[in-house]
């Protein structure tokens, strides 16, 4: 899927609530050699991750310093906005997939045209007034959006109405 989005000219970004930073489960060191680890092996098959953008904050279970209730924790939009800054994009032209609300909640406020929430398991609902798609794999996910504007490379998906995907 990151390789049918990168023939399509999108950059891909990480955006990360990070409350195991904030709880004391692993530092932030640690989760930057993990992130270095990750991009490096997404590099090794060709695909580049143009920034990972992380929050450590928990606003009521932080320990110290990382006790703050910050812009960038999701499901605020903070982190997409400072992509949008670092990088000139267009939200609106832009696809959000995460396997959160909280996901799907900050790419809304970041106005990203394009929603997906990846199921896990249970499923999701969708409350009246959210426009966004569900879909259980990323192979799905692969399948309905980026394979078909593949064929036409000057083809991008579209936000469309969630009846329009099948969403729930």
């Amino acid at each position: 899927m990151c390789r049918d989005a990168q023939r399509l000219d999108y950059l891909l970004f990480v955006v990360t609530n990070q409350a195991g930073i904030a709880r004391g489960y692993y530092s932030e060191d640690q989760f930057l050699a993990l992130t270095k680890w990750m991009v490096r092996k997404f590099k090794e098959r060709e695909i580049g991750i143009h920034r990972v953008y992380y929050c450590p904050y928990h606003p009521t279970q932080g320990i110290g310093r990382y006790c703050f209730d910050s812009e960038d924790r999701k499901p605020k939009p903070g982190m997409f906005l400072r992509a949008r800054a670092d990088f000139n994009l267009d939200l609106a032209s832009s696809v959000a997939i995460g396997d959160q609300m909280s996901d799907v909640h900050a790419a809304e406020a970041a106005g990203v045209g394009t929603k997906i929430l990846l199921r896990r398991g249970a499923a999701a609902t969708q409350p009246q007034g959210d426009r966004y798609h569900v879909f259980d794999s990323l192979e799905t996910i692969r399948l309905r959006l980026f394979s078909a504007a593949s064929a036409d490379r000057n083809k991008r998906p579209k936000h469309v109405d969630a009846e329009e995907k099948g969403t729930i």
